[in-house]
């Protein structure tokens, strides 16, 4: 990671695994979205805050690298926040979460993720849900010259079954 550079913060209790790939030394982290209880409690009036229990569903979307990302608290609350890989970068859809400056934070925390990815040369490859656990992969940023940052040799990219690479010309 270059010097000065920090990692945006993640809850005290969130996973060692998470915590290096939001620091950029890992390229791949794997969470069990049935341990989800470092997720931060909200700010409950009386005593209803030791009583709420978070939860977190990450449900696969409808096009690749897209996902909705499901917090709940208790058996009533619950916010669907739509998250997206958008040029390598992070990208989560806030607006359900007009509460209290709550979308401010979360926005705040994805810009400073998506700015250590390009100081360490990294994007975002996939998002993959599969069995009650969510998949994040990172690779090399691809530099507008087709090459990989920091690579020698054209860059290499997959194209999920059934879509289109932006180059692909319909057939005539």
């Amino acid at each position: 990671m270059p010097e000065g550079t920090k990692p945006p913060r993640l809850p005290g209790a969130a996973p060692a695994a998470l915590r290096q790939f939001v620091s950029c030394t890992v390229d791949r982290v794997e969470l069990d979205l049935a341990d989800m209880g470092w997720i931060p409690k909200p700010d409950l009036p009386g005593n209803l805050e030791n009583v709420v229990t978070p939860t977190a569903r990450v449900l696969d979307g409808w096009t690749p690298r897209t996902a909705t990302i499901r917090v709940g608290y208790g058996d009533f609350i619950s916010i669907d926040l739509p998250a997206a890989i958008v040029d390598g970068e992070l990208d989560i859809d806030t607006s359900n979460l007009g509460m209290g400056g709550v979308g401010a934070e979360v926005d705040k925390w994805v810009d400073a993720f998506n700015e250590i990815l390009r100081e360490n040369g990294k994007q975002l490859e996939t998002i993959d849900v599969r069995d009650g656990n969510v998949t994040l992969t990172k690779t090399a940023r691809v530099a507008a010259t087709g090459t990989a940052a920091g690579s020698v040799g054209p860059a290499t990219s997959t194209v999920p079954a059934g879509t289109t690479s932006p180059t692909d010309e319909p057939d005539s």
